[in-house]
């Protein structure tokens, strides 16, 4: 881990009960890395091209599998940890999976994760704003597979409809995070 890097600590990943440490660095280039209790560290490089702070967060989903999510406030992409390593799942038209954060094309404000049937979820938030100025928000689950091969749309639910732009759910929708998992960052430089 550089010595540089801002880290915190997660919830266990590599299944020997003890919690690990998310890293995110920025010298000599931007890197996401996980380091587990028993040492073992691993990390991937963040191409996201956006100018301000870079986000990154990992948790482990309803089914096992484990996402990590880097943003630079305009997109987010999706990667798997699997056996100690990050795999790129395969989304839309084979692509690695990426979230829209600012609508840039239409089809995304955000990135999170809801409580659903008992279990973390994974999606996307869009929000739409009617001509009365209220928003409505919507939760698009994404279906990451335990192996991190692929990574597909699935329901889509209304999370909160004809609120203000300050309910809580709309301050949800426009960011990346994932309820009360850790966030590191880079400073923006």
């Amino acid at each position: 881990m550089p010595a540089a890097a801002t880290t915190a600590q997660i919830a266990d990943i590599d299944g020997d009960g003890l919690a690990d440490t998310e890293w995110m660095s920025e010298s000599p280039e931007f890197r996401y890395g996980i380091t587990t209790a028993s040492g073992a560290t691993f990390s991937l490089r963040d191409e996201l091209a956006g100018p301000a702070s870079h986000n990154g967060w990992t948790v482990t989903l309803n089914n096992g599998a484990i996402a990590t999510v880097l943003d630079d406030g305009r997109t987010a992409q999706l990667y798997a940890v699997v056996q100690c390593s990050f795999t790129t799942p395969a989304g839309v038209n084979a692509q690695p999976y990426e979230f829209d954060m600012q609508n840039l094309r239409g089809n995304g404000t955000g990135v999170g994760c809801r409580i659903i049937d008992g279990g973390v979820w994974l999606g996307g938030y869009q929000i739409a704003t009617a001509a009365d100025g209220t928003r409505t928000v919507t939760f698009t689950e994404v279906r990451l597979a335990p192996d991190g091969s692929s990574a597909t749309n699935g329901d889509v639910a209304a999370v909160a409809t004809n609120v203000s732009e300050d309910d809580p759910d709309v301050v949800v929708a426009q960011r990346s995070s994932c309820l009360d998992a850790p966030v590191v960052s880079t400073s923006g430089k």
